[in-house]
């Protein structure tokens, strides 16, 4: 008895904190659902965050943006199985020194 409860709370810690990555796989999942995905690599991730870069996209039309902070190995054909066509994703490097990526997608 006192085995399977100690499972049981295990099993609610583990919901209770994501189960290493959800959060973000959920984020990942809801970019591949936007028209357009643009990928910053090195990017500082507080600018990422800024509230200011998602109303400057909402500014030029853009709808449903997401702004995500992510790790520097997403890409537009490994991560979200697009080409880097700057139709429906882009990438641009940046020629700054961080480990993550800033990655943006929204709806024309």
């Amino acid at each position: 008895m006192k085995r399977l409860l100690m499972i049981g709370i295990g099993g609610v810690f583990l919901l209770g904190c994501g189960g290493g990555g959800t959060k973000s796989q959920s984020v990942i999942e809801q970019l591949k659902t936007r028209d357009k995905i643009i990928v910053y690599y090195n990017y500082p991730p507080n600018a990422c965050t800024d509230p200011r870069l998602k109303k400057g996209f909402e500014d030029k039309g853009a709808k449903d943006v997401i702004t995500s902070v992510q790790s520097s190995d997403v890409s537009c054909a490994t991560t979200f199985g697009r080409t880097n066509d700057r139709s429906t994703c882009e990438e641009y490097p940046a020629n700054q020194d961080f480990s993550e990526s800033c990655v943006i997608g929204y709806n024309r």
